[in-house]
């Protein structure tokens, strides 16, 4: 999948004489999937996450922060499938130029479908979503968000959990067109639900959301 080699940013030139043109250097914010080396970003993101109530807090312990490497380990290794036997993630990084703003980390798991004819259709679940202290603020995360919406396949259904501690994330998701399908057994989790045939993403898809 290519970078996207546009930019709709304009630049007005330091002369008043100049016309302003178009900067096409400009690099756009981009996914690109995450390797071995992000595995400090993304684990140090996660713990973050955890302090301030996105995720759970058994990341946190010894034996949390053991498992939690071993997983981002097992899944970043490019032959880390063949390894592990649980949910498996692709993670990706977004970021504009060098600058890396945020991850996702996703799974996709088959539930069954009612109806007419036994069917199954795979529903992407996201697991992990966080944007980088500096970048936050900013609208960044709505921006990555839309992104990833609209790199996914016109038909998806995307399930995403939180914690009801993170009022930040639970906004979010509200805003991009989840909607909430109820607490967990857990009472701490929420989860929710979009599905890219309904409403506003209906029919939207552009995979140059990928680098």
């Amino acid at each position: 999948m290519a970078n996207p080699a546009y930019s709709h940013n304009l630049h007005q030139a330091s002369s008043s004489a100049e016309v302003p043109r178009a900067r096409t250097d400009a690099p756009a914010p981009a996914f690109r999937k995450a390797g071995l080396l992000d595995l400090p970003f993304i684990f140090n993101q996660i713990v973050e996450g955890c302090v301030e109530g996105v995720y759970s807090d058994l990341f946190l312990t010894g034996g949390g922060n053991v498992h939690l490497m071993r997983l981002l380990f097992l899944n970043l290794l490019p032959f880390g499938k063949l390894l592990g036997k649980r949910k498996l993630y692709d993670f990706l990084i977004f970021r504009k130029g060098q600058e890396e703003i945020g991850f996702v980390g996703m799974y996709a798991a088959r539930d069954a479908v009612s109806g007419d004819a036994a069917k199954h259709q795979a529903t992407l679940t996201i697991g992990f979503f966080g944007v980088a202290q500096a970048f936050r603020g900013k609208h960044k995360g709505i921006m990555m968000m839309r992104m990833l919406l609209e790199h996914l396949p016109a038909d998806a259904t995307i399930d995403a959990y939180t914690t009801k501690y993170a009022v930040g994330m639970q906004r979010l998701l509200t805003r991009s067109g989840f909607r909430q399908t109820g607490d967990q057994p857990t009472s701490k989790q929420k989860k929710y639900f979009l599905d890219k045939r309904e409403g506003k993403w209906a029919g939207r898809h552009h995979p140059r959301a990928m680098a």
